[in-house]
């Protein structure tokens, strides 16, 4: 038996002999960067966009940063993928990752690896990401 509390405080017991716990993730987001919702973006606000952008910069290569650069690169998005590790998913088969670099940049998608972002500004035509090499 478990006891689940919500937000409001109410308890609730659950009982059963085995228990799968699944934890949210809540997207990283950086002070010096002013998400709006509409032109930056992150991982739960990238489900609301009116529309599939022409080009996406993805900030990070783990499983959901390259969730949403494979989604959408396959509708056409010129996307780049920055990424501070020197690879990507480091805790699958080098293979696995290999075919799936592969894939990706077949797909058009770049990669910035040992990389990181120094400024993302929000311009009238869209945002100016600077990296910092």
């Amino acid at each position: 038996t478990i006891s689940v509390t919500n937000e409001g405080g109410t308890s609730t017991l659950i009982g059963g002999d085995k228990f799968v716990i699944g934890v949210g993730t809540k997207p990283a987001r950086p002070s010096t960067v002013e998400f709006d919702g509409e032109t930056i973006v992150d991982s739960d606000q990238i489900l609301g966009m009116g529309k599939v952008p022409s080009s996406m910069e993805v900030v990070g290569a783990g499983v959901i940063g390259i969730e949403y650069a494979s989604m959408f690169a396959a509708l056409g998005t010129k996307v780049t993928v920055v990424e501070a590790r020197p690879s990507m998913l480091s805790f699958c088969d080098d293979e696995i990752v290999g075919a799936l670099l592969y894939q990706l940049r077949d797909l058009a998608v770049t990669f910035r690896f040992s990389e990181t972002v120094r400024s993302v500004e929000k311009h009238p035509a869209g945002t100016l990401t600077t990296l910092e090499s």
